[in-house]
């Protein structure tokens, strides 16, 4: 039997909505399925261009780890230091340790999807 790959447990994939970037995210983000989040993230900031969002779409993430906060906080210092705005559409996995985390570097929470682009 072989071993799973990370895109097993979560499926990632961007795509343009106008001028905003949007990523999404299915399935879990945990140590060994980020590298897949951090990948897509960076690819949107890179073609971003302000003042157009970068969006995290994680309404369907079913469990999110503390590397997941990290990689969050980690794109929305690369969107900062860019100027780009960074919004995240959460599901409750995801909402809960975000808000355990000190607020300063965490990105925009927005409660839809139209909610984030229209920021």
């Amino acid at each position: 039997m072989s071993a799973r790959a990370p895109t097993d447990y979560l499926r990632v994939n961007r795509r343009l909505a106008g001028a905003a970037v949007i990523v999404r995210a299915v399935g879990d983000v945990d140590v060994y399925t980020a590298p897949v989040l951090v990948e897509q993230l960076a690819a949107a900031v890179g073609i971003a261009s302000p003042p157009a969002p970068v969006v995290a779409d994680l309404r369907e993430v079913g469990f999110f780890g503390a590397r997941g906060v990290a990689v969050l906080v980690d794109a929305q210092r690369d969107c900062r230091r860019r100027r780009i705005p960074f919004h995240v559409v959460a599901a409750p996995a995801v909402a809960r340790p975000l808000d355990l985390v000190d607020g300063q570097e965490l990105p925009t929470m927005r409660p839809t999807l139209t909610a984030a682009l229209a920021a």
